[in-house]
């Protein structure tokens, strides 16, 4: 697989400007309790309803699509089964070139491989896939952070 090049004019344009190319596709939003994972409905997420599986009045997780809720119904069964660990939602990373701050990303997943010991980084992407944009930002993370990230799902 080729990886285009974006001089850092390019790069600060994209940001800029998005992508007018693309249509904007509108995820499904997911929400999951943060107690026991239970999937909650976005009719119960508005007020305070407690969990119908643990009775948790614990505010839930909203994730913006399902493949990201999905994801993380499997990295938290990883974690109960002693795969990973420290498991974080949503890292943000600083991007900067030169000296200067050109902005942040928000990234989905990361967490600790146990086998390994090795940090993971993942970014789930539903139907609306990848963006030009996304992948750079994942490109530049991956340079001036030094971490590998994974695309999941899409």
């Amino acid at each position: 697989m080729k990886r285009e090049t974006l001089t850092l004019e390019e790069g600060r344009r994209l940001l800029q400007s998005g992508n007018p190319q693309r249509t904007p596709v509108r995820a499904k939003r997911a929400y999951r309790c943060p107690d026991c994972g239970a999937t909650r409905p976005e009719s119960e997420v508005a007020t305070a309803f407690p969990c119908r599986a643990c009775k948790s009045k614990a505010k839930p997780l909203h994730f913006p699509s399902k493949t990201e809720a999905k994801r993380y119904d499997d990295l938290r069964l990883m974690q109960q089964a002693g795969e990973i660990r420290d498991l974080e939602l949503q890292p943000s990373y600083r991007l900067s070139a030169g000296g200067v701050e050109l902005g942040w990303c928000r990234l989905d997943f990361r967490y600790r491989d146990h086998k390994t010991g090795k940090v993971v980084v993942e970014d789930a992407k539903g139907r609306a896939g990848d963006t030009p944009i996304s992948r750079w930002k994942r490109r530049h993370v991956e340079a001036e952070h030094k971490v590998l990230v994974i695309l999941v799902g899409g």
